[in-house]
């Protein structure tokens, strides 16, 4: 987990090298480059990938959200990074 946590301060980026995404329907999906898989988000994963544009640190994203959503900025912060997490393993985005 330890790893995760450090990433709190840096900036999300699409890695749009590995996949594409499409707007479909009101559905965000995710499409592998070689059209092998889809990942269907829901309207908060669509917010974060949104976000995930070389602008906003994890900790911005997860800030937007809890005033969003009115969460607790912890358990906000916690799960943007773990679902930013499960995204960096799939190589869908990097940190600069």
């Amino acid at each position: 987990m330890r790893i995760i946590l450090d990433n709190k301060n840096k900036v999300p980026y699409r890695n749009e090298n590995k996949c594409f995404w499409r707007k479909v329907g009101g559905d965000t999906v995710l499409f592998s480059e070689d059209g092998q898989w889809l990942h269907q988000l829901n309207d908060v994963g669509a917010e974060i990938w949104n976000m995930c544009n070389g602008v906003f640190t994890v900790r911005e994203i997860a800030e937007k959200l809890c005033n969003e959503y009115q969460v607790d900025a912890n358990a906000a912060c916690f799960d943007v990074l773990c679902f930013l997490e499960d995204l960096s393993v799939k190589n869908l985005i990097v940190y600069k």
